[in-house]
């Protein structure tokens, strides 16, 4: 899976899920947290 998180207007992309869980748990994304599926087609 691909995701990515801002943080102070700052975005990091093609985050590692555990990597989000940590940050999750940590209360680091301040903005948001999006998950993309680049396996879909339009």
């Amino acid at each position: 899976m691909t995701w990515h998180y801002e943080r102070n207007g700052i975005r990091r992309d093609n985050v590692p899920e555990d990597d989000i869980t940590d940050l999750i748990m940590l209360g680091e994304p301040t903005t948001g947290i999006c998950y993309i599926d680049r396996r879909s087609s339009n």
